[in-house]
């Protein structure tokens, strides 16, 4: 079986996945034995064996591969479908892709195949969306009325990372009361993205006492830790992104790394100052040191704060 999750709202892409895998783990593989989760950096010969290789005591094997499809080249795309087209019974790959990955040469070739399952995740309109606030808002043990809900709606947007992390932060402070939209506009803050690019900033220059900073306001600010390491990943990565096409073309310009990632202009010029500061070998190493963070947090080993600390740490040299 193959399953394709893919598509701009990474929040909706992110927990999908995360669905699959518990109820993989839960029907599956409680231990933990027959999970590969492969993030950036894919050899051929090492998929192949994870996808061929029979599960270990149980019926079906799971193998995760983030950024596969968008990494693959035309011109090797043949090689890695025919990897695919011959998957045994027994093993389920997930292609995650944190974009729309609908016109790569993989997927097409893929998509349309027997047991294949597409779930493009797409932004969510407002009629969606109002009803995600009001969904998270329960779940936080909280109520919201039309208002506020649609205030947020018009002042966080389509980020649902963001609005999941206001939602927490406005449920908290109504305690008891009905979210209004009098506590909207006291609450929701500016938009964490812009601070974590003067994070990302700080750590670029080795600037420790800023970025401390910046990491001190935001929890003062209850931005949650999970959050915060989100981002702070998603930056690494596109860090990691930036740095390939500088080393393709050291004088590459904003528009150009723009157009060739489809980043917004304004965190293209931000990226390249900012991966400027790092070569290649030292952002892989931060990226799988932030992989093997992300998996122990949300196993128990490390909490989300110390995630964070620790990530912040090594970009910083420290």
């Amino acid at each position: 079986m193959l399953i394709f999750i893919h598509g701009q709202d990474t929040y909706q892409s992110h927990e999908r996945l995360k669905q699959f895998r518990e109820h993989f783990c839960t029907k599956f593989d409680s231990s933990g034995m027959n999970t590969a989760d492969f993030r950036y950096s894919f050899d051929v010969s090492e998929i192949r064996g994870a996808v061929s290789s029979m599960p270990f005591l149980s019926e079906k094997r799971l193998v995760i591969l983030r950024g596969l499809v968008s990494s693959i080249k035309k011109a090797d795309s043949d090689e890695w479908i025919e990897i695919f087209k011959n998957c045994p019974d027994s093993t389920i790959v997930i292609f995650y892709e944190e974009d729309d990955v609908s016109d790569s040469a993989l997927f097409k070739a893929l998509s349309k195949e027997k047991d294949t399952h597409v779930y493009e995740q797409a932004h969510m309109r407002k009629e969606a969306l109002e009803k995600f606030i009001e969904r998270k808002t329960q779940e936080y043990g909280a109520s919201i009325d039309s208002r506020a809900r649609s205030m947020l709606a018009e002042s966080v947007g389509i980020d649902l990372w963001k609005m999941e992390n206001e939602l927490r932060k406005l449920s908290a402070f109504a305690d008891s009361k009905r979210i209004d939209g009098a506590m909207v506009e006291d609450l929701v803050a500016e938009k964490l993205e812009e601070r974590i690019f003067e994070l990302m900033d700080a750590v670029s220059k080795k600037d420790a006492k800023s970025a401390l900073n910046i990491l001190t306001q935001e929890r003062r600010r209850d931005t949650a830790d999970m959050y915060l390491f989100t981002m702070l990943v998603r930056q690494v990565r596109i860090l990691l992104l930036v740095r390939d096409e500088l080393d393709r073309d050291p004088t590459v310009q904003a528009g150009a790394v723009a157009k060739n990632l489809k980043l917004h202009p304004f965190v293209a010029e931000k990226s390249i100052r900012a991966a400027r500061q790092f070569n290649r070998d030292e952002l892989i190493k931060i990226f799988a040191l932030a992989f093997d963070l992300d998996r122990q947090s949300k196993t128990g080993f490390v909490k989300p704060e110390i995630a964070v600390d620790l990530l912040v740490a090594s970009m910083l040299g420290i």
